[in-house]
Formats: structure tokens, sequence, C-alpha cells
């Protein structure tokens, strides 16, 4: 697979901070099951 080194960059910041909002809310299901 080949990435443009450029025009990917803001893509690949997006999909980062989708993989940082997913691991949040896998975490605060977690807390939730816990504390229900």
């Amino acid at each position: 697979m080949k990435f443009a080194p450029i025009q990917d960059e803001e893509l690949l910041i997006k999909i980062a901070e989708l993989h940082k909002m997913h691991e949040l809310i896998q975490l605060a299901a977690k807390q939730f099951s816990l504390s229900s």
C-alpha cells in the first residue's frame, strides 16, 4: 500500500482521533456496566 505523504496526513490524524474517541467510549462503557 502506498500513502501520499502530505494529503493523507490529515486523514491519519482524523483516524487517530477516532481511535482515541473509541477507546474513551469503551472505557466509559466498562465503567458504566460496572457501576450499574
